[in-house]
């Protein structure tokens, strides 16, 4: 694993992109995540996207391959990658929770109570404490982001966050910004480690009362041809069909109808509403002191999680986010001009395909069976077999090593019994221990062992991760990520700067290179040494 100096310009092995040009500091820049978009989204809809997605690929840096290089391709890991720069084993965000051997405790990704949310009284219009246990902040991020380091050269640049995910939110926003906001049943809402109060601005957005707009109204597919459905690969679901509506038939919005909202694509138009509502209060972009803004989009998540990335649903979600986009530019060519803005776009992780798709189209891909976790079970039992019953598991992957101990056990004897009865299972290809990942040797030569070691931070990873057979997933229903394979990996990567020239770049690259990249495009130093390496170094030469 290379671990290198993040402004370095190090090997170049690309080829001059502009001729005498010189990237432009822009007065906003916007970092936008799309949650479980695949990396062949944006190419394989394209017959379809007319709006801003399009005009990002016809006007951006398109890197066609870039992929996570971590094990654990979910949520948390993948935005923290994409805000610092830094793999899970630096960033310390592992994956969306974590058990933690020192207090006994399991941990999500982005609570903090010390830090309750905040609740805002829109009658009143005043603001109070939560319940502690929803507190957010980005404390178990161990290091710094994009918008951190702009803060570090321009002291008065404003740095904002929203996600409809809370951890999106959070860790996109870095460690000390301005604001950062997430959806929570049809509100946007912060917590006390950002805000005491809600600005006013806030509060007369949600008075507009624009998710209770969506009750009553079918979820209904933009039009698209047959002929491009076939061609785009669009293929039936085992789910249903449209209309889908959202909510249960009530008569007034309630927690089930907010939940509704946010597994529709509808949750990024509302997205799209308050980020125009806080570029126009906080002023974003009016002066030649950089500022920041991270969107992060969970529509593409929650339907592609239940219909799948070839499902109909999927495909509409992702033509509504394109036009809401091209919507989103015309406000923000209004309001700060297009000319000083400079984008990233890229994903968090990717997701398996349906292995009912799998199966329709001749390929390999299934679910785990009962025989599987079966034989999974089995395994646990082997371990009883060989060393007696006694409380071998402290929590799930994690070995309590005092009964180890008090049974003059090595951990490293014991992980490999229960590895090698674990690898017996027909789902599983490969177990990786504790000891394999802190030593850093023994399968160099397996193609997924670099991205193994990314992801393991000693205080907070399991003492085994399990690594199941390709196209095979755990869910019941729907598909799902969060394995080490290239589908889970790979994900969209374009970046728009003032002053850069657009092009397709086809070389394999990280994402914690996107924030170093960005970082040297703006001109400002990167704290410490990083995961990532920049990626702009031949642009303007």
């Amino acid at each position: 694993m290379r671990w290198t100096i993040a402004l370095s310009i190090g090997l170049c092995l690309y080829s001059t992109w502009l001729h005498g040009k010189e990237p432009t500091k822009p007065r906003l820049i916007l970092l936008l995540t799309i949650d479980q978009a695949r990396g062949e989204y944006l190419e394989r809809f394209r017959p379809v996207l007319t709006g801003g997605l399009s005009s990002l690929l016809s006007e951006g840096v398109v890197f066609t391959n870039a992929h996570h290089n971590h094990a654990t391709t979910t949520t948390g890991p993948g935005h923290a990658s994409l805000s610092t720069g830094l793999y899970p084993s630096h960033s310390g965000i592992v994956d969306n929770s974590w058990f933690e051997r020192r207090n006994k405790q399991h941990v999500y990704c982005v609570e903090d109570n010390s830090s309750p949310l905040l609740e805002l009284d829109l009658r009143t219009g005043r603001t109070s404490r939560g319940p502690a246990s929803k507190g957010r902040s980005p404390i178990n991020l161990l290091d710094t982001g994009f918008g951190d380091w702009l803060k570090a050269a321009y002291p008065n640049a404003r740095v904002y966050s929203i996600g409809g995910k809370d951890r999106s939110a959070v860790l996109m926003g870095g460690k000390n910004n301005n604001g950062t906001y997430w959806y929570r049943s049809g509100r946007w809402v912060s917590s006390s480690h950002y805000l005491q109060h809600y600005p006013e601005w806030v509060l007369l957005f949600h008075r507009r009362q624009l998710v209770e707009d969506y009750l009553g109204k079918p979820w209904l597919p933009m039009s698209v041809e047959e002929a491009t459905l076939n061609r785009i690969d669009i293929v039936p679901g085992p789910y249903g069909t449209f209309p889908h509506y959202l909510g249960s038939g009530q008569v007034e919005a309630n927690s089930s109808f907010y939940r509704e909202f946010y597994n529709s694509p509808f949750l990024d138009t509302y997205l799209f509403d308050f980020a125009k509502a806080l570029i126009e209060a906080e002023k974003l972009g009016k002066d030649d002191i950089p500022d920041v803004l991270a969107l992060s989009f969970a529509s593409v998540d929650t339907v592609g999680h239940t219909y799948g990335p070839n499902s109909h649903e999927l495909l509409d979600t992702m033509m509504r986010l394109d036009r809401e986009l091209d919507k989103f530019f015309r406000f923000l060519d209004k309001a700060v001009k297009l000319e000083h803005v400079g984008m990233l776009l890229s994903g968090d992780h990717g997701v398996a395909p349906m292995p009912e798709y799998q199966k329709l189209k001749g390929l390999p891909g299934r679910r785990l069976s009962s025989h599987d976790y079966e034989c999974i079970q089995k395994a646990q039992q082997a371990i009883l077999e060989q060393f007696g019953q006694d409380h071998w598991f402290l929590y799930e992957r994690h070995f309590n090593y005092k009964t180890l101990d008090r049974n003059n056990i090595k951990r490293t004897h014991f992980e490999n019994v229960h590895a090698q009865a674990l690898e017996r299972c027909k789902a599983v290809t490969n177990v990786w221990t504790r000891t394999e990942m802190e030593t850093q040797s023994g399968r160099s030569e397996n193609p997924v062992w670099e991205r193994y070691i990314n992801s393991y931070f000693p205080d907070r990873s399991p003492d085994f991760y399990v690594q199941l057979e390709k196209w095979q997933i755990s869910t019941r229903l729907g598909t799902t990520h969060g394995s080490v394979y290239d589908y889970d990996s790979h994900v969209p990567a374009v970046i728009r700067w003032p002053g850069i020239t657009a092009r397709r770049q086809v070389e394999r690259i990280n994402t914690v290179d996107l924030p170093i990249t960005l970082a040297a495009l703006t001109g400002i130093s990167v704290p410490g040494p990083r995961d990532g390496v920049d990626r702009s170094a031949t642009w303007t030469h």
